[in-house]
């Protein structure tokens, strides 16, 4: 068995003990962020999992966002072509956490289909538990979320960073996200 990062690990521990025992650890000694924590306990319930929409409803999906996806498009395929090679994607999602549009390394899309990572799946925090997607939509600001920190066992796998995108009003849009195998990926960084 391939040993863990000492960060891995104490995540984990915490999530187990978190999930087994509705505990936190202490102030001070958390290998997690509060915004980690915050998730985790808005999570605490039954969390579903991902669960594509019907296509006929996506599609009224898409057609509602089609100005954001207009807007966004020559970035996503910019930012898309940039991350081909790096075992990453970009995403690009509704305010409530609907993928809208995705891009980037073909291998990883492969794999992110397994998670149910893809255009038509809602990643809010409802849906997923804790992520980037919908921990960002409902904090409001840019975070990351690695691996143990997901609040579902199945999307461990990921190591992921994700921002919302704000109007004016301070009414949310959509979310950018970007995602990457954790052993591709020990720090992402955005640049805005």
């Amino acid at each position: 068995m391939q040993q863990l990062p000492a960060d891995a690990a104490s995540m984990q521990a915490a999530r187990r003990r978190f999930i087994e025992e509705g505990t936190l650890p202490a102030a001070g000694a958390s290998p997690l962020s509060q915004l980690i924590e915050r998730s985790w306990q808005r999570c605490r319930g039954q969390v579903p999992g991902p669960e594509p929409l019907a296509r006929s409803v996506f599609a009224s999906r898409l057609e509602a966002s089609r100005k954001l996806i207009d807007h966004a498009q020559p970035e996503l395929e910019a930012l898309a072509e940039q991350m081909a090679h790096t075992r990453s994607v970009l995403i690009l999602t509704d305010a409530q956490g609907l993928i809208l549009e995705e891009g980037g390394s073909s291998e990883f899309l492969r794999r992110a289909q397994r998670v149910a990572l893809q255009p038509g799946v809602g990643w809010s925090e409802d849906q997923c538990g804790t992520n980037a997607i919908g921990t960002a939509l409902v904090e409001r600001q840019a975070l990351e979320v690695r691996g143990a920190e997901h609040f579902l066992d199945e999307h461990h796998i990921l190591h992921c960073a994700a921002a919302p995108i704000l109007c004016r009003a301070a009414r949310c849009w959509a979310c950018w996200t970007s995602r990457a195998a954790p052993a591709r990926c020990t720090s992402m960084r955005w640049r805005w």
